[in-house]
């Protein structure tokens, strides 16, 4: 290798001077271009996205950090038992009627389920789900479709407390 850079060093020496500087001049241009397209336009193009990239990884790790709140504070609250139907009624009908939600059926279904069926407002029944699922009352299970008029649906739930399973 050393004996190669010795040709070389030879054969620019043989070259006039003027040679020497239109040659080194070519050579700086050339590899001024050569740095542009391989590494500057490339890194250039890519600093939007990846600002779009941190923008979206930092509102992810928003939501992580969120979540892991949330989560926590689940956890330290502490587990109810599983209560039975007729006590879940009563907090049913209560909840409702607080609500002014009327005509839905309550129906017992298993040792802790509860039913509940009918047609009602959605607004009123995210409200009402939402109020139970801070008394520990979650859904298991929940079929709703659009009711004959806008902003109803027609309902089919089980409901349980606690620890409840279906």
């Amino acid at each position: 290798m050393k004996k190669q850079w010795q040709v070389l060093r030879q054969q620019w020496l043989a070259y006039p001077l003027r040679t020497q500087r239109l040659l080194a001049a070519l050579l700086l241009v050339l590899g001024s271009m050569l740095f542009y397209s391989v590494a500057w336009q490339p890194l250039s193009q890519q600093v939007p996205q990846l600002a779009q990239r941190v923008a979206r990884l930092q509102a992810e790790a928003q939501l992580v950090t969120a979540l892991a709140r949330e989560a926590a504070q689940l956890k330290a609250q502490p587990v109810v038992a599983a209560g039975n139907g007729a006590a879940l009624q009563g907090l049913l009908q209560q909840q409702l009627q607080a609500a002014g939600i009327k005509g839905l059926t309550l129906q017992a279904e298993g040792e802790h389920g509860m039913r509940v069926s009918g047609t009602v407002a959605f607004d009123a029944w995210v409200h009402v789900a939402g109020q139970l699922a801070a008394q520990q009352i979650h859904i298991a299970r929940l079929k709703a479709d659009a009711g004959a008029q806008p902003g109803l649906v027609s309902l089919d739930a089980l409901l349980l407390h606690g620890g409840a399973e279906s």
